[in-house]
This record gives structure tokens, C-alpha cells and sequence, in this order.
């Protein structure tokens, strides 16, 4: 039964692990570029639409 319930939790875990993974890496990036980077119409699109799905 436990089992069960741990599988959620684990794939939880990972999705959170992954996204601190990307925000750090991300974090990097910008330091390195010395600005912010520029989003043009089509890449707010594109987060907007992936934004709904979650």
C-alpha cells in the first residue's frame, strides 16, 4: 500500500529537484550575459502556452 503512495511523491519530488536545477542554471546564465535576456513575441507565446498546461 505504501508503495503506491510513494510513487507520486518521488515523481513530485523529481519535477521540484528539476526546475531548482533549471532556475540555478538559469541564474548562471544571466550573470554571465550581464542582462537580462529579451524575449521577443513568439518566445511569450510559447511560455504563455506551455504556462496554461500546468
Amino acid at each position: 500500500m505504501f508503495d503506491l503512495v510513494a510513487v507520486p511523491i518521488c515523481a513530485d519530488l523529481s519535477k521540484e529537484a528539476e526546475l531548482l536545477v533549471l532556475r540555478h542554471e538559469n541564474q548562471v546564465l544571466r550573470c554571465q550575459l550581464d542582462r537580462q535576456p529579451r524575449w521577443d513575441h513568439a518566445d511569450r507565446l510559447w511560455l504563455t502556452g506551455l504556462s496554461r498546461l500546468a
